[in-house]
């Protein structure tokens, strides 16, 4: 199967899941000084300036003490400077990329159509990263209007 028919499936099947996401049960574990270990789940990792927030994301958390993994169907980015102590998994693209999901206390999925595959793991508490994006901006102009 290529890339571009196996991408458009799964796409497909993470909208169908959108409509049956589960409430989340948020649990508090530990003291809120232990470091974390944060997931994050990245559709991609091309060139372009959500993923190096991101990538920026995950220096900063390990400079703060926290363990940080990214997972990806995607190589690993050779063209931003990731710190040695980030983890990085290649998860195939046969797979689902939420079955490469570790242990964790935190998943950050990085694109709304992740969200529903990262929480239906029920490995930990999932938040989504949105910086921004046209559905925002349509949601501002209509209440402007």
């Amino acid at each position: 199967m290529n890339l571009d028919n196996f991408r458009k499936r799964e796409f497909i099947r993470r909208e169908k899941r959108m409509k049956h996401i589960c409430r989340q049960n948020l649990v508090k574990k530990g003291n809120l000084n232990d470091a974390l270990h944060i997931v994050y789940v990245m559709t991609h990792t091309g060139i372009c300036g959500g993923t190096k927030i991101i990538l920026q994301h995950a220096n900063l958390l390990i400079k703060a003490g926290h363990k940080i993994t990214l997972i990806s169907h995607f190589e690993k980015p050779k063209w931003f400077p990731i710190y040695n102590e980030v983890e990085y998994l290649q998860i195939p693209f046969a797979t689902e990329l939420a079955t490469g999901i570790p242990p964790c206390e935190l998943i950050i999925a990085t694109y709304w159509r992740e969200i529903s595959e990262c929480v239906a793991r029920k490995i930990a508490p999932v938040i989504y990263f949105e910086q921004g994006d046209f559905h925002l901006l349509i949601r501002i102009n209509y209440r402007k209007g």
